[in-house]
């Protein structure tokens, strides 16, 4: 297959139409900053790096903000082994296969999902659910991918 160039430090899922560029974010009070644009998404800082040996890359951005669809709008349209390429900072490509997929209330959102010592895997969240009386959606759509390369 060819791949493709890409913009450093992206995120493009073109079997459902998901090219984003991804920005460096922390974890405060327990919630992981996410760019107000709706159509960037953040990187995990803290977490595993697209381009480390290992480590679980989490990546996370808006479903959609007052009503303008966010970067991650169809990812819960993914289906099984569809493909995610991320662009490192040097421009590096890493490619990885959607394996699972889990809707889990906001509240239940797993530890450990951006562990740079973890097994190597790719963890993209989203919002999804119904939403709430404060606007805010009630559930996760969290999408574990794994290494193609």
């Amino acid at each position: 297959e060819v791949v493709p160039p890409m913009a450093a430090n992206r995120l493009v899922i073109g079997q459902i139409g998901v090219d984003a560029p991804l920005l460096p974010g922390e974890v405060n009070n327990n919630t992981l900053d996410i760019p107000s644009d709706p159509a960037e998404l953040t990187l995990f800082s803290d977490g595993g790096q697209p381009c480390d040996e290992k480590g679980s890359v989490l990546v996370a951005g808006h479903v959609a903000v007052r009503g303008t669809h966010g970067a991650l709008w169809t990812l819960s349209q993914i289906g099984p082994n569809m493909v995610a390429r991320l662009s490192c900072a040097d421009g590096t490509i890493t490619t990885w296969q959607a394996v699972r997929v889990q809707v889990e209330l906001k509240a239940n959102l797993p530890a450990g999902l951006g562990n740079p010592a973890a097994d190597r895997r790719l963890v993209v969240v989203t919002c999804g659910g119904p939403v709430m009386a404060d606007g805010h959606y009630r559930d996760n759509v969290i999408v574990y991918f794994e290494p193609a390369d």
